[in-house]
This record gives C-alpha cells, structure tokens and sequence, in this order.
C-alpha cells in the first residue's frame, strides 16, 4: 500500500534541487547575457550604418539639383545665415531631403549624449543662437550631432577625381604638404569622406557645429570604430589604424590624455590630392581660409 506521508514528501523541492535549478538558471543567464549585448550593438550598428547611407543619399539628391555639387557645410543641418523670428536657426538643407532628420541624426549607440552619458540643456556656442536650452531638433541632448559633414568636402562634385588619404596618427600635426617619406606611408579612401561618426570626448562636446574639421576625432563606440560614408555613398564602418581610448581624450590636460589626442587619428592627419604620384602633392585638407566652397576639387595650397 502507498504511504501518503512519503508521497507528499516526494512531491517538493529539497534544498539542494532548489539551489542546482537556481544554478542552472544562472549560468543560462551569463551564457544568453553576453550574446543578446552582442546582438543588441550588431542592430545599434546596422541602423547607424543606416543613418550616414541616408545623410550621404540626401546630399547627392541636394547635389542632382544644383550642379552635381555638394552642399554648404555650414547648412546642412541648421541654416547659420538665416535666423527665425524667435532668435534660432532655420533648419537646414538636410530637412527638404530626408524625413525624420532628427532621428537619422541619432546613433542608436550614443543618442547625441554627452562624454559623461549625460542629456543636458543645450549651450549657446557661437555657432548656435538657441539658448532657451533646446537643440536644433527641438529636444535636450547632449550633443546636436552624432554624426558630421566633413568640413573640407563642401563643394565636391559628384564627378570628382580628388584622392583622399590619411597618414598615421603621430604626435603634433603634419605639414601643410607631406614629404615624399609621409607620402609612402598614406591610406587611401575609397572616394571622398563626407559624414563620419564624430567622439563627443574631443570637440564636439565644446563646438557642436556639424563639422568635422581641425583635430576632431573620430568615434570608436562601435568595435572601435565609427560609420562613415562618401561622396559616392558608400557607407562603411571606419575604424582607425591606432586606437587609444577615446574617453582620455575628456580628462583635459593629463599625461593620458595628450597621448590619446596625439595617437588617435583625426582630421589634421587626411589630405588630398589631384595627383597623388607626385611629391608634395599631398596637401592638408583641415578646416582654413585656404578651403573654400569647392576647394576640394582642386586641392592646393597658395
């Protein structure tokens, strides 16, 4: 005959089922953990390679319509030459070519957050004439731009032939026209950059001006690197030849931080030419007066 005492026992958990059941759960959750994080930053990527594509496809539509050639970069997101009546920027070039700018203007990884991680009142910088605290896209960031239009490129047209390449990132700047031993060293893009990814830890933070210009840095939030689109538009996630954590790049004026400023790569480090088989030909291409509206399609330096 059945015990019913011993049949009730048998029907609960001992505390040693219980503790190996709540041991199998956890290892499940370290396996799964670290391959959902993985899946979640391959979607964050795909969407944010999505967002420069269509950046890049705005500004071809924008170029089709005027000559084969490219926009202002001073007017692609925020019309700096045109103020409305309650003291903001018009909106730019990017609105009249694309639906839903603000979100395509968005990394899924950053979200336009600040270095810290922080969503801020906007500030007033003299590029920016909206100090009610909101941004050009009317929320409060951080940062307006994830991603900038390289500051040199304004003016190209699409049937360019200029060669664009980046030397090795080294400590100080190079010279306004490489030597022929720099010039051996030279990486070449594939056609000429137009948006990038730009690190909020080195300038943008400070002149969140949609530009990429002087020794700003390119991102690293995603597998080291940062997307990037050209002229042609092709989109590619980018990543630089040396990468020194782009975060020492905030603590201003330590030992660490000069060292990530001198050996991460940055815009001071790219140059072009018309004819890059020749020596000195290599000319810098950084933001100055020498490079005006459609200086890239003759890049010299007078």
């Amino acid at each position: 005959m059945n015990n019913p005492t011993l049949s009730a026992v048998r029907t609960a958990f001992t505390l040693i089922e219980l503790l190996v059941v709540i041991s199998i759960i956890a290892i499940l959750i370290g396996i799964l953990l670290p391959a959902l994080g993985k899946a979640r930053a391959q979607g964050q990527a795909v969407v944010c390679l999505s967002n420069v594509k269509q950046l890049g496809m705005s500004g071809t539509f924008y170029a089709n319509d005027f000559k084969d050639t490219i926009w202002p970069a001073n007017a692609w997101a925020r019309d700096t030459a045109t103020t409305k009546a309650d003291k903001k920027d018009a909106p730019g070039l990017l609105y009249k070519y694309i639906d839903d700018a603000q979100k395509v203007a968005d990394c899924p990884t950053n979200k336009r957050r600040g270095p810290r991680g922080e969503t801020i009142k906007h500030k007033t910088t003299d590029n920016n004439a909206n100090s009610d605290g909101t941004n050009m896209w009317g929320g409060f960031t951080g940062v307006e731009f994830d991603y900038t239009m390289f500051y040199a490129a304004q003016g190209a047209k699409l049937t360019s032939t200029t060669r664009v390449a980046y030397a090795p990132p080294k400590s100080g700047n190079y010279p306004t026209r490489l030597t022929a031993a720099t010039v051996k060293l030279l990486t070449n893009f594939r056609s000429i950059p137009f948006f990038v990814e730009e690190s909020t830890f080195l300038n943008n933070y400070d002149r969140d001006d949609g530009r990429f210009a002087a020794s700003d840095q390119f991102t690293q939030r995603h597998q080291k690197g940062g997307h990037m689109v050209n002229v042609a538009v092709e989109a590619v996630l980018f990543k630089p030849p040396v990468v020194i954590d782009e975060k020492l790049c905030a603590d201003q004026g330590s030992q660490a931080s000069n060292q990530a400023k001198d050996l991460n790569l940055v815009n001071y480090d790219i140059y072009a030419s018309l004819n890059g088989n020749e020596d000195n030909w290599w000319v810098a291409w950084r933001d100055s007066p020498e490079h005006k509206f459609g200086w890239i399609n003759s890049p010299v330096v007078r």
